[in-house]
């Protein structure tokens, strides 16, 4: 497979001797992609640089080359995209083989060619299908980590499904989504109580029941809050009245006909 390098910096100059003598690479700054043996999906710059030897706390540092290759790489998880793999300095010479050397060093697939291109064709991001698997297995485990994460917010605050958590939410499967509120009104519930009916003067339990109620009948757009009967039936055990409100009303033999016996 070729690796693909699209050029994001200026093409060396017809003047730049230099460059041009010790770099096949066309360019001084060339972006890429792969999928490393972790199964992440990796991607960013390979550039042109000055090498430098010395302390410069005992006088100024010599150059000892002008053609280093230097790399900018990121990666993303469930809780954002960082820096991949920093080298205290040059990963090699600024040459197609350096690069290929590199990028072979923490890649799934080991490349075989590099081609330089104006942007990255279709190609670029196609993998073998082992490696496509590779990075499943991995977003599978990073999609679990967030979920977990997420339940653990809310055990320490069940308040946070209502403000918060959104980014996740919204990264959920629709099942995940109701396991999470189902978590959050049963520990309200746990703290609270369960209001059967609307208590006279309001309290904190039925400021937080209301608020909570009214956020998923009106205000979430993540599911159909009407979709699925049988959850709502578990949700209006911890909320009769405020959850109640939002569903329709019944007779005494349909509601019985709800309950498992």
């Amino acid at each position: 497979m070729k690796l693909y390098l699209e050029k994001r910096g200026c093409d060396f100059s017809e003047d730049d001797k230099d460059a041009r003598q010790k770099s096949d690479l066309e360019n001084h700054r060339l972006f890429l992609e792969f999928i490393d043996r972790d199964g992440k999906r990796i991607c960013g710059d390979v550039s042109r640089g000055i090498v430098r030897s010395g302390d410069w706390r005992k006088g100024k540092p010599v150059i000892v080359s002008t053609n280093g290759l230097y790399t900018d790489f990121q990666y993303e998880n469930h809780t954002g995209c960082y820096c991949y793999q920093s080298w205290r300095g040059p990963a090699g010479e600024y040459t197609k083989a350096d690069v290929l050397k590199l990028v072979n060093s923490l890649s799934a697939v080991q490349y075989d060619g590099v081609e330089i291109v104006d942007n990255l064709p279709d190609a670029a991001h196609e993998y073998p299908e082992n490696v496509i698997e590779l990075e499943r297995v991995y977003l599978a485990g990073e999609h679990a980590a967030m979920v977990e994460e997420t339940k653990q917010k809310i055990n320490d605050s069940f308040i946070t499904w209502c403000n918060g958590l959104q980014w996740s939410f919204h990264k959920m499967t629709p099942a995940e989504y109701k396991e999470c509120t189902l978590l959050a009104f049963r520990l309200m519930a746990d703290k609270y109580g369960v209001l059967s009916e609307r208590p006279e003067p309001a309290t904190p339990a039925s400021f937080v029941a209301h608020r909570m109620s009214k956020r998923f009948f009106e205000e979430q757009d993540i599911i159909d809050p009407y979709a699925d009967e049988a959850f709502l039936f578990e949700l209006e055990k911890y909320s009769p009245y405020y959850v109640g409100r939002y569903l329709p009303e019944m007779t005494l033999e349909e509601f019985a006909g709800r309950i498992d016996v």
